[in-house]
């Protein structure tokens, strides 16, 4: 049972590094959700109707989304065409993009990739046209996390460095933050840990700094997944328990499960049982009471692999079967395969080869259906057990060679990943190479031209100096002249002035000209 046990704990491991969001609609929600539909049958303002619109797709479920996200996009290209001058067409396109990227959401949802991706960049196209800087963020976050989705790394550390870069340009700290925790994760899935660390490390400090107690907690959980790959436990435990903490501060219950659970699997992991038990007990009746039925199945199959591990037969076979029955319900097929052959296993255990023979044979049919290489290997490796058990040699040399068959297969699979990881980081790192080589192109082209305005700046003021220095010079040499052409002007008016008075005084000595005719003629008459 080696391949079974180790590939149900990796499933149970990949809830560490994320938190399951579910868009069941609250009551509060309900209320909104009825307010809006009113509002659209009442009101006949075109765009509070675009408004609407907007709103129930973001609040609506899922499925629900076109229904309003895409009469949504036709009334606002209705609105734009009438060109009305009393409203402001950017407000508009922002709108149409937010409908345009609901309907990337709902594809990326229902497992269209390709399809989102075209809706996605619609949005990021209408965002750019109306100026909306934290629209078009979002946007190119969008697109990360969706190219990240197909594999394509390299295009979507590129679309999250875009959108961080605007998220830091209009300090969206909460924003930049989660596109930190995005490219961490795909630091984290090329293996390149130091880098994936401080993109987590910063993504705290911004949660810190705006004390968002949530953005903390999913950050510690993925910090805590790098630790869990690298098998030091004890961190692990430690940056969950951090991570419960803030959950429980934020009151987020389906958060404080996650953390519970995750401290569950380091104990069982280091092979505390009994701790990781009391653990997955907590998890499991949170997970209860907020009726979330697929993380309750995952509960009900820890418990269950403890039980079987310390020997407890009954009450792993109560757990395994409880869990089978709730996958059944929700109609998991891939959890449903690896609960049957988990029974199967018991039963072995408890040497009832008939009912291990047909779990085991389910989970093999159901395995074969949905082409889980994995699981076939697993069922294919029970059955030869079984078969080897109860001395049908022949069956079981043909289950082991089946076994070995899917085991060399999944081994190439496992290589060929492994390749293909390895080409992509090689990719990754020769883009990443370049690029960073154009900015430190640009960088020296920026730095010289920082240099030449330097220079030009300096020159100018040098010539504003000289101009300032002429100007004083100059007005110097104007009062200068002004002054001496003052004491000339004194000067002249003191020669004048004494020229006057002496002129005066002559004048007054000399006898007047009718004194001399008066003089004269009365000569004459003598």
């Amino acid at each position: 049972m080696k391949i079974t046990f180790k590939y149900v704990l990796s499933f149970i491991l990949c809830h560490l590094s994320f938190i399951l969001l579910s868009q069941n609609i609250s009551d509060e929600q309900s209320q909104t959700f009825d307010s809006l539909k009113l509002i659209l049958k009442t009101t006949k303002s075109d765009t509070i109707k675009l408004n609407t619109l907007v709103q129930l797709s973001d609040v609506c479920k899922t499925p629900d989304i076109l229904n309003y996200a895409q009469p949504a996009i036709e009334l606002a290209d209705k609105i734009l065409k009438e060109n009305n001058a009393l409203i402001l067409p950017s407000n508009i396109l922002i709108k149409k993009a937010a409908a345009l990227n609901n309907i990337g959401y709902y594809n990326n949802s229902e497992g269209k990739p390709d399809k989102a991706l075209e809706y996605y960049e619609k949005s990021l196209h209408v965002y750019e046209q109306s100026g909306n800087t934290e629209g078009v963020a979002g946007a190119l976050n969008n697109l990360g996390l969706t190219c990240k989705k197909k594999g394509k790394v390299t295009e979507a550390l590129q679309y999250y460095n875009r959108s961080l870069k605007l998220f830091e340009e209009t300090r969206d700290k909460k924003s930049a933050a989660t596109c930190l925790t995005n490219i961490g994760s795909i630091y984290h899935e090329l293996g390149d840990i130091p880098h994936a660390l401080n993109c987590y490390n910063k993504s705290l400090k911004l949660n810190e700094e705006i004390n968002n107690k949530l953005g903390m907690a999913t950050t510690l959980n993925n910090i805590a997944a790098i630790y869990n790959d690298q098998k030091e436990f004890d961190k692990v435990i430690e940056n969950n328990q951090k991570s419960l903490k803030l959950y429980t501060e934020a009151n987020d219950k389906d958060g404080i499960a996650l953390a519970l659970n995750n401290i569950g699997v380091a104990h069982f992991n280091k092979g505390k049982l009994e701790i990781a038990l009391n653990f997955y007990i907590k998890s499991f009746k949170i997970w209860k009471e907020l009726k979330d039925a697929r993380s309750v199945a995952g509960a009900y199959e820890s418990m269950a692999i403890v039980y079987k591990l310390t020997h407890n037969s009954d009450s792993a076979m109560h757990y395994f079967k409880k869990c089978l029955k709730l996958r059944r319900k929700i109609d998991d097929k891939g959890g449903m395969v690896i609960s049957l052959n988990n029974i199967g296993g018991v039963y072995l255990d408890l040497k009832d080869c008939k009912l291990a023979s047909a779990y085991c044979d389910s989970s093999l049919m159901l395995s074969k259906e949905l082409g889980f290489v994995r699981n076939i290997a697993s069922a294919e490796h029970t059955l030869a057990k079984i078969d080897s058990m109860c001395n049908n040699y022949s069956g079981a040399f043909a289950h082991y060679k089946q076994y070995i068959i899917y085991r060399d297969s999944l081994l190439n699979i496992k290589t060929r990943k492994a390749s293909i990881k390895s080409q992509l980081k090689y990719e990754f790192e020769k883009k990443e190479a370049v690029i960073k080589e154009q900015q430190e192109k640009e960088k020296i082209v920026a730095q010289e031209k920082d240099r030449f305005q330097k220079i030009v700046i300096a020159a100018v003021m040098f010539s504003l100096l000289l101009v300032v220095g002429f100007a004083f010079f100059i007005y110097r040499s104007l009062k200068t002249t002004r002054y001496q052409k003052h004491i000339i002007e004194e000067k002249q008016k003191e020669i004048l002035d004494s020229i006057y008075y002496a002129r005066r005084i002559q004048t007054s000595l000399l006898p007047t000209q009718k004194y001399l005719a008066k003089y004269l003629d009365r000569n004459e008459k003598s």
